[in-house]
This record gives structure tokens, C-alpha cells and sequence, in this order.
């Protein structure tokens, strides 16, 4: 990752780890929507109706066997083009996401709606990680503008339209979902910041090694210090 793009990643993590934050802080212990949560009801209501069938179906896209066969296909897609490093974001990106949610966020900030636990949004931070895990697997090498444009354009219709579908079927409050999108992101890009700077670290190691090999030096494992190896008469060095 060139150094541009880690400090832009860097830059989003933490815009997303305050925005949950904050926004976890206003909700704490909280049994009821805001100002934003009820405008974005309301609206949904007037467009939709209240727990619109189409809605309704569009939740199947983050039913646990869709994202579980998204995430197999990710980790396939990584294996097989010998990228590691995507292999191992596709695991712990979204794993990561989803655990913070419902194991630490969720009972930290106790916000409900009805008697669930609603802050962040489970099935959002689910949704969202894979499309992102998804997206750097196929986008990995080089594709044509285009080709990103359109896959990152229905990724994110289609990560928005289960958000939307989660507060009109009465499951959660918009700002729920934000919670979920942000976490996601933060998550995803934290693990990606990681995982480049193991990688950075392994292909660094692999050039000292093949330095030292090439000048003929090789490490004394007792004495800690390089040892030169002899060259016989006329032998390249």
C-alpha cells in the first residue's frame, strides 16, 4: 500500500472509530429514536409503507448463509490469485467487525429498541465488511476505472438498501445503522493496516536475506554476527 493510501486509510479509521464514539455516547442507555431516526422513519413510511414486502426480501441479503458464501467466495478469490493478505482481511475484517458489534458495543452503549439491543447495527457492520472485503478481492490487481466505479457503485446500493430495509421493517434506528456502517469501515481498514505492514515486514525480511545471501555472508547463530564464507580460487562472488 503506498504511503499516500495508508495515510488516507489511516485518516478513515479514525474518523470511523469517532463517529461510533460519539454517537455512542449521545445513544447510551437510550429507548428511543432521535431526530434523525424518526425523519428517516417517517419518510420511509410515506415512500414504502411500514415493513414494505420488497423490503422485507431485501433483508434475506444478509441472512448469515449469503454473507458466510460471500465470505468463502472472498477467500477463495484471495487464495487462488496467491494474494495471503486479502485471504486473511476476508477472515478477520468482517469477523472482526461483527465481534466488536455484538460483543463489545452493543452491551457498552445499551441502546434498545423494543428489548434488542440495537447500537451498532449487527446485520450493517456484517453487509458492509463483506462488500468491502469483497471489493479489494476482485479489485486487487489492476481493472479498468470503469469496472471499480460500477462494482463499488452496487456494493454500496446494495449495502445502503439493507440498512434501509433493517429501519422500515421496525428491526433498527437509522442511526443503529450508521453505527454499523462506520464500524465496519474502521474495522476493515484497521485490519487491511495491519495486515499491509505484516506483509511490508515479511518482503522486507526476504530482501535481507537475499542481500546477505548474495554477498556471501551468512549468520552465525551462536556468535550473532555475520560469518563470510570462503570462495574457492577464480569462484564468482
Amino acid at each position: 500500500m503506498p504511503a499516500r493510501s495508508r495515510l488516507f486509510a489511516v485518516t478513515v479509521a479514525v474518523l470511523c472509530a469517532a463517529c461510533v464514539a460519539v454517537l455512542g455516547v449521545a445513544l447510551h442507555d437510550q429507548r428511543h429514536g432521535n431526530e434523525l431516526d424518526d425523519a428517516v422513519t417517517s419518510w420511509g413510511d410515506r415512500e414504502f409503507g411500514h415493513d414494505s414486502p420488497f423490503l422485507r426480501d431485501a433483508l434475506h441479503l444478509a441472512d448469515p448463509p449469503v454473507v458466510l458464501g460471500a465470505l468463502i467466495a472472498v477467500l477463495i478469490i484471495g487464495l487462488r490469485r496467491g494474494r495471503r493478505d486479502v485471504a486473511v482481511l476476508a477472515v478477520l475484517g468482517p469477523g472482526s467487525a461483527v465481534s466488536f458489534t455484538e460483543l463489545v458495543a452493543k452491551p457498552l452503549v445499551h441502546r434498545t429498541y423494543g428489548t434488542t439491543l440495537a447500537f451498532p447495527s449487527g446485520h450493517t457492520a456484517a453487509i458492509t465488511s463483506i462488500s468491502l472485503v469483497l471489493y479489494v478481492a476482485l479489485f486487487s490487481g489492476r481493472a479498468a476505472v470503469t469496472a471499480r466505479l460500477m462494482a463499488a457503485l452496487s456494493l454500496a446500493a446494495i449495502v445502503a438498501l439493507v440498512a434501509f430495509a433493517l429501519i422500515d421493517c421496525g428491526y433498527h434506528y437509522a442511526s443503529d445503522t450508521i453505527g454499523g456502517f462506520s464500524v465496519a469501515i474502521g474495522m476493515v481498514t484497521g485490519i487491511a493496516l495491519v495486515v499491509d505492514s505484516a506483509a511490508i515486514q515479511r518482503a522486507r525480511r526476504r530482501a535481507a536475506n537475499h542481500r546477505t545471501a548474495d554477498s556471501g555472508v551468512v549468520p552465525d547463530a551462536t556468535l550473532g554476527c555475520p560469518v563470510y564464507t570462503a570462495h574457492a580460487p577464480g569462484e564468482n562472488r
